[in-house]
């Protein structure tokens, strides 16, 4: 078979890290997945440890061995600041598939906003283990806020359910690990949906903290009077939940012009595209 330049996208969440290896028709070719790497969760050794590791399995996916990975682009929860995008890097610097290869490091809000939106004005709520949104007006100015608190917390976030669900004694947790912990939303959520009172109250407070969220946003971007797109992602946002649907009506509660999205496409797809622009 003949020699074949791929090109990685990851997409790493509090949760999961996702790899995707496309080659140069930008066909899938390999596909990988491991713990999550947000690294204000797990350090970013771990984190880097984390991504090698989805790495690794989207190359071992490979049903060929003669290639090179000439481009990859990661878009990494938590990853904000030039700081923070060179330390990742530094935690991957020693693995082999890095060596030769151009590698860009981003913040994962802005791979979920073109995931949901493409290019065009509006806001991403992403709710997933954490709990964030990024926004962007007619004009280009772009907006990112986190519910995330010096302290840890994250009210909205699968996190921040999880944890409630666990200190409400209606669920347990294996683990104090962040996205441990957020597993225990969908047990919180179930329960709220057989009629729970105290799960449907949790559920209550912490939409109106991603209600609060996209709000901030919203005043930022100077949102004028047309009709403002939102597309929720993320495991817990974008499940057909009583949790979205309670976070959908508190959202269309704050402006009438209000207009819900579907995403266009994964988060992940856009992160091999742009390795794959990298060319």
């Amino acid at each position: 078979m003949a020699f074949r330049k791929l090109y990685l996208g990851v997409d790493g969440g509090g949760s999961n890290t996702r790899s995707l290896l496309v080659d140069s028709r930008f066909s899938p070719v390999g596909s990988g997945k491991a713990l999550g790497c947000n690294p204000h969760n797990c350090g970013y050794k771990k984190a880097g440890n984390r991504i090698d590791e989805s790495i690794a399995n989207a190359i071992d996916s490979l049903d060929f061995d003669d290639f090179e990975i000439d481009a990859i682009y990661c878009g990494i929860a938590g990853i904000r600041t030039p700081e923070e995008k060179s330390r990742l890097a530094n935690s991957l610097e020693d693995f082999n598939w890095l060596r030769g290869t151009r590698l860009m490091i981003d913040s994962d809000l802005s791979i979920a906003h073109e995931a949901g939106l493409g290019n065009t004005p509006g806001i991403c709520l992403v709710i997933g283990t954490g709990a964030a949104c990024i926004g962007k007006s007619v004009s280009g100015k772009i907006i990112t806020h986190s519910n995330r608190l010096p302290n840890g917390d994250e009210p909205g976030s699968g996190y921040a359910i999880g944890l409630d669900a666990v200190a409400a004694s209606l669920v347990s947790s294996p683990s104090k690990e962040r996205n441990e912990v957020a597993k225990a939303a969908k047990s919180l959520i179930k329960l709220a949906h057989s009629g729970n009172i105290k799960a449907r109250k949790i559920l209550d407070q912490n939409s109106n903290a991603i209600a609060d969220l996209v709000c901030k946003t919203m005043k930022d971007l100077d949102w004028g009077s047309g009709n403002l797109a939102i597309v929720l992602m993320g495991g817990v946002g974008s499940a057909n939940t009583l949790y979205s649907v309670l976070v959908q009506e508190k959202l269309a509660a704050l402006n009438s012009k209000i207009v819900f999205r579907f995403p266009q496409t994964s988060a992940l797809n856009v992160a091999a595209k742009r390795a794959f622009a990298m060319i």
